[in-house]
Formats: structure tokens, sequence, C-alpha cells
């Protein structure tokens, strides 16, 4: 995907939304409007770009697929959400609860993770280029083949995070904790990893030499 073009797409897409798809997002926009909390809705597939989700309770939701483009998702809270394949291109999840949610093969590039956890969430695959993932809990999280090039990871909590086969590269991981974290396979071209925490039980590329 070319992500510089996004928002020309965005413009060109609007005018292609399907009569369902105007349907859907309509529906969805009356529902939000009656009610607080979206715990357990099935949201697949549906056009939410741009759109107001703040502090929204998304529990459990299914956001299979669905574009959240550019959305704003401050202090919403998805555990469990289903949100594979869904597209955050630039989205705000600062301080979104995200714990056990799955984020298999998610498109966030350059989404605003800054103090959201993620505890146990599954990001297998996820594009998370140029994410911001300042502070964020990322313990016990699935990584694995994740790109996170550019990321900003500066104090965020690794701890027994899988990252076998991520790419870190140019990533900023100061003061990340990484302690039983596994890094099997990552690349770490450039990345900064000063003052990151780590442990006998951190498991690093072969042939990496850790920082002291």
């Amino acid at each position: 995907m070319d992500h510089d073009a996004v928002n020309t797409d965005d413009a060109r897409q609007n005018d292609d939304l399907s009569h369902e798809q105007v349907q859907a997002t309509a529906a969805y926009l009356a529902l939000l409007s009656s009610r607080g909390s979206l715990e357990n809705a099935d949201l697949r597939r549906l056009d939410l770009r741009r759109q107001d989700l703040r502090g929204k309770d998304l529990t459990d939701a299914n956001l299979t697929d669905a574009n959240l483009t550019v959305a704003n998702l401050t202090d919403a809270t998805l555990t469990r959400a289903n949100l594979s394949g869904a597209t955050l291109t630039r989205a705000t999840l600062t301080r979104a609860n995200l714990s056990g949610a799955d984020l298999t093969w998610a498109d966030l590039y350059g989404a605003n993770l800054t103090g959201a956890t993620l505890t146990r969430a599954n990001l297998s695959g996820a594009d998370l280029t140029g994410a911001n993932l300042s502070r964020a809990k990322l313990s016990g999280a699935d990584l694995t083949s994740a790109d996170l090039s550019r990321a900003t990871l500066t104090g965020a909590d690794l701890t027994s995070a899988d990252l076998s086969d991520a790419t870190l590269a140019d990533a900023d991981l100061w003061r990340a904790g990484l302690s039983d974290a596994n890094l099997t396979w990552a690349t770490l071209t450039g990345a900064n990893l000063r003052l990151t925490r780590h442990d006998w039980y951190t498991k690093w590329p072969a042939g990496f030499s850790p920082p002291p």
C-alpha cells in the first residue's frame, strides 16, 4: 500500500462506497448516538474512516477488515476485539485498551499508540511502520513477523513479547523493557537499543551482541 497517498485514496473511495456500505455506516452512526457501548458489535468491513470513537467500549467487537483510517480511538476499550486485517493507518489509539485483541495483519502504519495497553495482543504480521508505541504495554504480545521499521518504542514494556522474525530496522527502543522477549531472527539494523532493560532470558538474533 502507498501510505503517502492515503488522503487521496480516501477522497476517491468516498465516492465509491456501495449503497450497502452507506446503509451499514448510517446504521452504525445511529447506534453510536443511542448507546454508549458497542460491546460485541458486528462492525466487519465497515468504512469507519475519520470516525470519532474516543472512549467508546468496543469490548469483544468484530472489526475484521474494517477501515479505521485516521479514526480517533483515544481511551477506547477494545479488549479482545477482532481487528484482523483492519486498516488503522494513522489512527489515534492513545491510551486505548487492546488487551488480548486480534490485530493479525492489521495496517497500523503511522498509528499513534502512545500509552496503549496491548498485553497479550496478537499483532503477528501487522504493519506498524512509523507507529508511535511510546510507553505502550506489550507484555506477552505476539509480534512475530510484524513490521516495526522506524517505530517509536521508547519506554515500551515488551516483557515476554514474541518478536521473532519481526523487522525493527531504525526503530527507537530507548529504555524499552525486553526481559524474556524473543527476538530470534528479528532485524535490528539501525535500531536504537540504548538503555533497554533485558536479561539472561532475552533471546537475540544469532551473532547479535546485545547492548550492555
